[in-house]
């Protein structure tokens, strides 16, 4: 039988794996993780202000750093802002390239992984952040 090294080990692997192969689609697209963050929740949003923002991306940055971001994205004309955030049409193209690409590069880490074997690991994680959150 195979021994298996402790679940530490595959968590940060397949993070890092993941990390730096979504880090090289944003590169190649000239963009930052935390400005990709704001560009998707701009457009799964539709109505994205500020204040959407922070709550959405409390998880990645503080609002200093968003809105750093938010003036870089709209000094490269990727995002135009009113009362409202909306994509700019320069902005919707860099996102949909840079979507498509990470589409393609999730169905590559999903190879011969079934739904089922996936929902089984996420409810596993789930458990264990559970676990170590009470």
């Amino acid at each position: 039988m195979k021994q298996h090294l402790q679940i530490g080990y595959y968590l940060k692997k397949l993070d890092n794996l993941l990390t730096e192969g979504i880090r090289r689609i944003h590169e190649s697209v000239n963009i930052t993780r935390l400005q990709w963050q704001l560009l998707n929740t701009v457009y799964v949003l539709e109505q994205a202000n500020r204040s959407n923002l922070y709550a959405a991306l409390e998880e990645f940055a503080d609002k200093e750093t968003v809105d750093k971001a938010i003036q870089e994205l709209k000094s490269r004309n990727l995002l135009e802002e009113t009362n409202l955030l909306i994509l700019t049409d320069q902005g919707k193209v860099l996102h949909n390239t840079c979507l498509k690409r990470q589409e393609a590069f999730r169905r590559r880490v999903m190879q011969q992984i079934s739904d089922e074997e996936y929902l089984q690991v996420l409810r596993v994680l789930e458990k264990m952040i559970i676990n170590l959150e009470e």
